[in-house]
């Protein structure tokens, strides 16, 4: 699941944070000294103009590698996804160019139950998108 949540905008760019959550097939201990890494890159996929209003089709896609509980740091699982959300941008022309940046993120623990023990994980980007 993909939430995203307008940041901040000028002239040339929009700025958005992402929150992509994944629920992972095992569940592993938050207070682990090896929590899961996510790998995530976001592009743009499609851009459909209709009348002044251009709507943009992004991808997220990539993986999650993490330790389960009671399990061997030798052998991580990993879980591959996909994603797709969509922006709108007003005013826009059949010479409206977008380009997407995405910026480092922060990774947490999500779905924790009262055990210290998660079945999911959450990963924060920042997503700027430049209008030319």
């Amino acid at each position: 699941m993909i939430n995203v949540t307008f940041a901040s905008s000028d002239a040339t760019t929009r700025t958005y944070c992402a929150e992509l959550t994944e629920k992972l097939c095992q569940s592993y201990c938050v207070n682990s000294d090896i929590q899961p890494i996510v790998e995530v890159v976001y592009s743009i996929v499609d851009k459909t103009l209709v009348g002044t209003t251009l709507y943009v089709r992004v991808k997220a896609q990539g993986e999650v590698t993490y330790v389960p509980k009671c399990g061997n740091a030798c052998c991580p699982k990993s879980k591959i996804f996909t994603e797709y959300f969509s922006i709108l941008l007003a005013n826009a022309t059949s010479a409206t160019t977008v380009t997407l940046a995405q910026s480092a993120g922060l990774v947490e623990p999500a779905m924790v139950n009262c055990c210290n023990v998660a079945s999911g994980i959450s990963a924060l980007n920042q997503l700027t998108f430049t209008i030319g």
